[in-house]
């Protein structure tokens, strides 16, 4: 029973001196800026009406570090957009285990007519989507 207690002892002491000895450090995570692959992109209507607004991506964390931080949109031209997720990603300890999102990008005030969304990947794969807005 005493070695019992002397070993309890010694364990939360080194969990104590490690936690504390991590919060005294003062570090505070490296996060970095990462490109995201998207599995599929669909086009949302505005609510109440007919009309393309925004687009609905996903895709996959391939761990628990990543974190959403915006979508790119570049307007090649009037009917033609360019599309790119970013994340952050918190250097540390994270599950390795996918993570699935899906997130919302407004494409903003769109002209009438046939648009394509251009999605690029991290990866270099790139896929198209087409729609009409009709207004």
């Amino acid at each position: 029973m005493k070695s019992m207690m002397m070993i309890l002892v010694a364990a939360f002491s080194a969990a104590s001196s490690t936690v504390a000895f991590g919060a005294g450090q003062g570090q505070v995570p490296v996060e970095k800026d990462q490109l995201l692959n998207f599995t599929d992109v669909y086009v949302q209507k505005d609510r109440g009406i007919v009309e393309p607004k925004e687009l609905l991506v996903m895709g996959m964390y391939p761990n628990t570090c990543y974190k959403w931080e915006a979508a790119e949109v570049k307007h090649v031209d009037d009917f033609t957009h360019e599309v790119r997720g970013l994340a952050k990603v918190q250097q540390g300890m994270c599950t390795m285990q996918l993570v699935s999102f899906t997130q919302e990008v407004d494409l903003g005030l769109l002209k009438a007519g046939d648009h394509t969304v251009r999605v690029i990947n991290a990866d270099g794969t790139v896929f198209e989507k087409q729609f009409a807005k009709t207004r």
